[in-house]
């Protein structure tokens, strides 16, 4: 995106159609939207995006399907906990 134009487009990768997105947030704190994945089996991935490409992965493991995820609290979590860090490494002069 460039304000609210498409510069480009591309796609990161291709799922088979057992998997679902069950969110987007900023898990890593690096100010850029991930995707959170779960597959029918429960299986809950996560994709860390630097734009259009896949910077990292991981699974936190599985999941009941009823158990729903709270994806936006999840990622502001992640954030705060983030400037809590470095709050506390600041206030004790190691930065």
């Amino acid at each position: 995106m460039d304000g609210t134009s498409i510069s480009g487009t591309r796609s990161p990768g291709a799922v088979g159609t057992d998997w679902t997105i069950v969110g987007v947030g900023d898990f890593n704190a690096d100010g850029k939207a991930d995707i959170l994945w779960r597959h029918s089996s429960g299986v809950v991935y996560l994709w860390l995006m630097d734009g259009t490409s896949i910077s990292g992965t991981g699974s936190a493991g599985s999941a009941d399907s009823r158990w729903k995820i709270p994806v936006a609290r999840a990622a502001f979590w992640r954030a705060e906990a983030e400037r809590s860090w470095l709050a506390n490494l600041m206030a004790a002069g190691e930065t």
